[in-house]
C-alpha cells in the first residue's frame, strides 16, 4: 500500500495537509502514517492502539476483532515519502486555503454524537439503595465501621428524595472508592444484606458523558460527575444493551473474579448497620 493510498484511507475530512487519528483526533506522526493494527484496515495512532490493548477491551473500534499482539501492517517510510510528508507538514500548498479550526471542532463533535446514548459502568462507584433513614449522613457512611471498611472513599452522595421531590422511605447513595477492587468487595458484601427489615441492593454505578465533552468544550463544574474522557469500551453500553442487562453481566464477571468474602465480614457489618 502506497502512502497516497494510506492517506486516502486515513483521511477523515481534514484535507490533503493532514491525517488525523479518528479516536484522539491528533495528527498522525510519521511512523503512524503506515501503521495499520487490524486486518480490517482501520487506522489509529500507536498511542490509541496501545491504550485500547492495555487499558480497555483490546478490540478494534471498527470491526470489534481482538487486536493481535503484532500490528497487521507496518511498513517503514522511505526517504522520498518522508520528504513529501515533511513538505506537507510545513504548511498549505500554494493557492490552498488555510483550514478553519472550527472544521476540526465540528469533526470532533460529530465523532462523539453516538456517545450521547452510551452509559459507562464505573468500576470504583458503588450505588446502594434501601438505606434506612438513620443511615443518611454521608460522613457516617464514610466511617471505617461502615463503607469505609472496604477502602479509601473519595466521595459520598446521599439521596433521600423521590423523583418527584417528596421524602423517600429509604435512601440511596453513590459511594466513590479510590480503588475499583474496594468497590467490588463492598458490593459483594452488602448486596442483599438485611438491615432494619430492609434489603440493601448494591451494584456498580453508571454514568454518561458530560455535554461539554460531547461539544468539545471545557467543563466549568468543579465536581461534575459525568465523563470528560473516553471510557472503557468493555464497560460501555447502549440503552438497548442496558435493557438487556448486559451491564449486569459485565459486573458479574468482575465480581466472580474476586476472592470469596468471609461470611463473618458480612455478619459483622450487618450488626453495625442495624445497631447504628
Amino acid at each position: 500500500m502506497t502512502m497516497d493510498e494510506q492517506e486516502r484511507q486515513s483521511d477523515n475530512g481534514c484535507g490533503d495537509d493532514c491525517v488525523e487519528c479518528p479516536l484522539c483526533m491528533e495528527p498522525l506522526d510519521l511512523d503512524d502514517i503506515s501503521f495499520f493494527p487490524c486486518t480490517c484496515g482501520y487506522q489509529v495512532c500507536k498511542f490509541c492502539w496501545h491504550r485500547i490493548r492495555t487499558d480497555e477491551n483490546g478490540l478494534c473500534p471498527a470491526c470489534r476483532q481482538k487486536y493481535p499482539d503484532d500490528p497487521v501492517g507496518f511498513k517503514p517510510v522511505g526517504t522520498e515519502e518522508m520528504q513529501r510528508y515533511k513538505s506537507r507538514k510545513l504548511g498549505p500548498k500554494p493557492g490552498q486555503k488555510k483550514r478553519d479550526p472550527k472544521e476540526k471542532i465540528d469533526r470532533i463533535v460529530e465523532s462523539r454524537k453516538h456517545l450521547t446514548t452510551i452509559r459507562v459502568v464505573q468500576k470504583n462507584l458503588v450505588f446502594v439503595i434501601g438505606l434506612p433513614p438513620k443511615l443518611t449522613d454521608a460522613e457516617v457512611l464514610r466511617r471505617p465501621e461502615y463503607f469505609g471498611k472496604f477502602g479509601r472513599i473519595i466521595k459520598v452522595m446521599v439521596n433521600t428524595l423521590n423523583a418527584n421531590g417528596t421524602p423517600a422511605s429509604s435512601a440511596s447513595a453513590y459511594i466513590t472508592y479510590l480503588r475499583s477492587e474496594d468497590s467490588l468487595r463492598a458490593i459483594k458484601t452488602l448486596n442483599n444484606l438485611h438491615v432494619d427489615g430492609r434489603i440493601l441492593k448494591a451494584s456498580l454505578g453508571t454514568t454518561k458523558y458530560c455535554v461539554n465533552f460531547l461539544r468539545n468544550l471545557a467543563c466549568t463544574k468543579a465536581e461534575c460527575m459525568y465523563l470528560h474522557d473516553l471510557g472503557d469500551g468493555a464497560a460501555s453500553f447502549t440503552k438497548e444493551e442496558m435493557q438487556q442487562n448486559k451491564h449486569q453481566e459485565y459486573e458479574k464477571q468482575l465480581l466472580d473474579s474476586l476472592n470469596p468474602i468471609p461470611p463473618a465480614v458480612a455478619l459483622e457489618l450487618s450488626g453495625r448497620l442495624a445497631a447504628k
